[in-house]
C-alpha cells in the first residue's frame, strides 16, 4: 500500500522520513520533484491560457513556478504580450487563480523598452517557459 510507495520514493531520494518514520517530507531539490512542480504549474494555468491566448501573441511563465522551486504559497509570474492589455488584465483578475498571478502585460512593440527598464524580470522571462507563441 502507501508505505511501500513511500519506501520506493525514499529509495529514489524523493522523500525523507523523520521522527522515527512517523513523518515524511518531500526533497524539493530533487530534479523529479522540480519537474513535477513545473508540470503542475503549467497545468494550473491551462484555463487562463485558453482565455488569454486569442488576445495575445505570447505568454511566458517565469519565476519559481517555472523553475520548479515554488512553495505552496508562491505566486505565478506570467508575462503576456498583447495589443489588448486591459482586456487581458480583466480576464486574469476574474479567473479563480487571478489573485495568485503576478501578471505583466506588455504590448509587443513596447517589449524592448520593457526589457531595458526591467532587466531582472526580462532575464527571468528569458529563462521561463513559453506557454504559447513563438520562442524567443
Amino acid at each position: 500500500g502507501i508505505l511501500e510507495i513511500l519506501q520506493q520514493l525514499h529509495e529514489f531520494g524523493i522523500v525523507q522520513f523523520h521522527n522515527n518514520n512517523r513523518e515524511i517530507s518531500i526533497c524539493n531539490d530533487h530534479l523529479v520533484v522540480q519537474m513535477m512542480k513545473t508540470f503542475s504549474a503549467v497545468c494550473d494555468l491551462d484555463g487562463i491560457v485558453s482565455l488569454v491566448q486569442p488576445l495575445s501573441t505570447k505568454g511566458v511563465l517565469y519565476g519559481s513556478r517555472a523553475t520548479g522551486k515554488a512553495r505552496t504559497d508562491s505566486n505565478y509570474n506570467l508575462l503576456v504580450l498583447s495589443d489588448s492589455p486591459e482586456e487581458v488584465k480583466k480576464i486574469v483578475t476574474r479567473h479563480p487563480l487571478g489573485r495568485r498571478i503576478e501578471l505583466v502585460v506588455c504590448e509587443p512593440d513596447k517589449y524592448p523598452d520593457f526589457e531595458r527598464k526591467n532587466p531582472g524580470i526580462a532575464q527571468a522571462v528569458d529563462s521561463g517557459i513559453v506557454m504559447w507563441g513563438s520562442s524567443w
